[in-house]
């Protein structure tokens, strides 16, 4: 147990490898089926405008929003499955579009806030970068015509507005990564009542889910060297270990309540 109450997260990943330990086949197919319509999507709306003009700047900023939410759909999906899981109920590649024919609208609405908080924090460098590929600066002959100060400069602008656009992600993260938990095991609550349930079970509990989050990411640059079919089993064990994270946040929300 830690001070905020509840398991370590040892113990959430060892109950999370118990968990998937005989669905391998269900979680690997819906998180390949997942990255696959992911890097589909992607790829479509990074090569539909090119160009760096304003009005292909806004456009490509409200593709980028519109593919979020409806990947949002399928992540809502992938939650399901390892809610089931954790929750020892029996799970299947199908429940990956469940959200597709169970209340879309509610998954919209929920994912449509998620994917606004998160663009406001990378949208600065988007803005700063858009504006240096209008001046030509960011093409390797404007770099390479820059003085060092200016180049430098520019890096540091840069990295700060990526810094901040990182802490803004992990923080709308941290604060509302249990939401889609909460949006499939409350169906009688709404949107604002489902955020404010996240915030609620996240209190005491971010920095567990963020040294949680951290401590993959070794993982996944060793499934790198696997050119990245390994990579489909980490995120099945991390999206298990969260689940396990939000279960066992519930039940000590209701030990708190009792």
């Amino acid at each position: 147990m830690n001070a905020a109450g509840g398991k370590t997260s040892a113990e959430l990943k060892a109950f999370a490898r118990g968990t998937i330990l005989g669905t391998l086949p269900v979680c690997i197919g819906a998180n390949f089926i997942y990255s696959a319509v992911r890097f589909l999507l992607d790829n479509i709306v990074a090569g539909v405008l090119t160009d760096t003009t304003v009005l292909s700047f806004i456009m490509n900023t409200a593709l980028s929003f519109l593919s979020a939410v409806f990947m949002g759909i399928f992540q809502a999906g992938l939650c399901l499955i390892y809610l089931k899981l954790v929750f020892g109920q029996p799970a299947s590649v199908r429940d990956l579009f469940h959200c597709f024919r169970e209340s879309p609208d509610r998954v919209v609405k929920l994912q449509a806030v998620i994917s606004g908080l998160q663009l406001i924090g990378i949208l600065p460098v988007q803005i700063y970068m858009s504006f240096f590929g209008q001046s030509g600066a960011v093409s390797p002959a404007g770099l390479l015509s820059m003085d060092r100060a200016a180049l430098a400069g520019m890096a540091v602008r840069f990295g700060t507005l990526s810094l901040i656009g990182t802490v803004i992600q992990y923080a709308v993260s941290l604060f509302l990564g249990l939401s889609c938990y909460i949006l499939l095991d409350f169906p009688e609550l709404d949107t604002r009542e489902i955020l404010l349930r996240s915030v609620s079970l996240m209190k005491g509990a971010k920095r567990r889910l963020l040294y949680i989050s951290l401590s993959f990411i070794p993982l996944y640059i060793l499934g790198f060297f696997s050119f990245g079919i390994a990579n489909l089993w980490v995120m099945a064990y991390e999206q298990a270990v969260v689940a396990a994270f939000y279960k066992d946040r519930i039940e000590a929300a209701g030990r708190t309540e009792d």
